[in-house]
């Protein structure tokens, strides 16, 4: 607003152009209270212990993140685990709900889930 404007607002316009500032930051207001809560962390079990994770996280970051490294052995005994972490190589199988050969950097964790190591 210029100066000019200004002294010739009344009261009543500046109450109307507060109402209008209000109105127009109510619904992004809503919006924020309306926001989904976080879900809950998946649950499963990996070879038979619980494996939690965020949400959205997939298989092998969850094994990751609870402190495992690798989660197989090739046939000559090396270990195996996450290495290309974009679904390229094989590292990374488990089998998942009896479904074998599972790239676990692909699959996001889901509650119940039942995993395995490819060895077991």
């Amino acid at each position: 607003m210029n100066r000019d404007h200004e002294s010739t607002c009344t009261p009543q316009d500046r109450t109307e152009q507060v109402e209008l500032q209000t109105a127009a930051t109510q619904p992004a207001q809503r919006e924020q209270q309306t926001q989904p809560k976080q879900p809950m962390q998946p649950a499963a079990t990996f070879n038979g212990a619980p494996l939690t994770a965020a949400p959205g996280a997939t298989i092998a970051a969850a094994l990751i993140g609870s402190g495992r490294q690798s989660w197989r052995t090739t046939r000559g005994g090396a270990a195996r685990g996450l290495f290309c972490g974009i679904g390229v190589c094989f590292d990374c199988i488990v089998t998942i709900d009896g479904e074998s050969g599972q790239r676990a950097c692909m699959i996001p964790l889901a509650n119940g889930m039942t995993i395995t190591s490819a060895d077991a």
